[in-house]
């Protein structure tokens, strides 16, 4: 369960934005639509801890598991 799930759909954090985008970039029907949730993830990812980064990647890949 993604923490976007666990908050009622409702993103609310910096690093929760990330995780969906990284999630969106991997579930992406298309490369150009795959591209664009990537630029979204790493604009995202200029605020977040090396920490914080870590943790949602390995969020997102559970996700799309």
């Amino acid at each position: 369960m993604t923490q976007k799930q666990q908050n009622n759909g409702e993103i609310r954090t910096q690093q929760e934005a990330f995780q969906e985008a990284l999630i969106l970039a991997i579930t992406a029907p298309t490369d150009a639509q795959a591209d664009r949730a990537v630029a979204l993830a790493n604009d995202l990812a200029r605020g977040l801890t090396k920490h914080e980064i870590a943790k949602a990647k390995r969020e997102a890949v559970r996700a799309t598991a």
